[in-house]
């Protein structure tokens, strides 16, 4: 079956490329529809019509289906992109994002692993943007406390995120 369906692709592969490239209108993606579509015989163990040109009929059907479909496709791709033109991202904004978020990974990770009083008043302070004195009345500890325990996990914070920091200066710059 397999010796098929490679006879069928040596014998029929130029004037398939031919029917698929007129009508997707590029030569490149003629290529891989009809690679793709010899492809999916192999994988899927297709029987095909012992008649060789019923079995040639069937695989110019299949290019032919394959080839509307990716103009389906594209087009349903052109658009959703004239209609949402500011959802397209770039590699480099999105390494961007990527890197932001690993960034905000380590900051919540760093502040995981400082001690539990520590990680509340520096989450109170920092994320919950609270005032010194809210800090402390919360916690029932001096305006100083706070102040100290703030200062002692940004220092271990700054500690951590140092080299994640400066690995994301060289990548950027």
């Amino acid at each position: 079956m397999e010796n098929n369906i490679k006879a069928l692709f040596e014998q029929n592969y130029y004037g398939l490329v031919e029917l698929s490239c007129r009508l997707v209108g590029s030569n490149e993606t003629g290529e891989d529809i009809v690679q793709d579509v010899f492809v999916k015989l192999l994988d899927k163990d297709t029987v095909l019509p012992k008649d060789t040109q019923a079995a040639k009929s069937y695989i110019y059907a299949m290019v032919k289906n394959a080839s509307l479909s990716h103009l389906r496709k594209v087009k349903v791709i052109h658009n959703y992109r004239q209609v949402n033109p500011a959802t397209e991202i770039s590699d480099e904004d999105l390494l961007e994002n990527i890197i932001y978020a690993e960034a905000i990974n380590q900051l919540y990770a760093s502040i995981r692993n400082l001690p539990e009083a520590s990680q509340n008043i520096f989450k109170m302070a920092y994320i919950e943007e609270k005032s010194n004195l809210e800090v402390a009345e919360s916690y029932g500890i001096s305006i100083n406390t706070v102040k100290t325990q703030k200062r002692r996990a940004m220092a271990t914070i700054k500690k951590v995120l140092f080299p994640v920091l400066r690995s994301i200066k060289i990548l950027l710059f």
